[in-house]
């Protein structure tokens, strides 16, 4: 007991040797103890149950902000189904379902860009012979079926 400093030596009448002077120390009843214990407890009590009444009250309004985005995205929904489609989203819609032309050709160029490479078409130069040589009954021609002359066939494979 002598090297512990928590433990004190207890007299036959129930004080300790250390309190046997009166310089410094407080008497404290226990009932001042006990009843501010429990005042410390009500206050607690008081405080939780305010704290848990906030948090429901800020879960209902959580779910009534819930409710008012289902229907604001309801009514997107139903917004969107009936609107007037515009002429690119007409197009995009009926590319959907037009094959071959479900595809733009800026994407069929770039899926083929690497097969066109290997073969030599990645490229058509156009010279100033083919520019300069313009048959104009040719062309003319060439917008109406079935009357293509023979040399248009043949000048333009390659």
């Amino acid at each position: 007991m002598a090297n512990d400093p928590d433990v004190e030596k207890i007299n036959d009448d129930g004080s300790s040797e250390e309190s046997t002077d009166d310089s410094g120390s407080e008497e404290l009843e226990i009932t001042d103890l006990v009843n501010s214990q429990k005042n410390i407890e009500t206050k607690q009590d008081e405080y939780f149950e305010n704290l848990f009444s906030q948090l429901s009250n800020l879960e209902s309004k959580l779910g009534e902000m819930d409710n008012v985005m289902n229907k604001l995205n309801s009514l997107e929904s139903k917004i969107e189904k009936y609107r007037e489609k515009t002429p690119q989203e007409k197009l995009e819609l009926r590319s959907y379902d037009s094959y071959p032309f479900n595809q733009k050709l800026s994407q069929f160029f770039d899926d083929k860009q690497d097969e066109m490479e290997m073969t030599g078409k990645n490229e058509y130069v156009l010279t100033s012979d083919e520019v300069e040589d313009i048959n104009s009954s040719d062309i003319k021609n060439s917008f109406q079926p079935g009357s293509q002359p023979d040399d248009y066939k043949t000048s333009f494979k390659r």
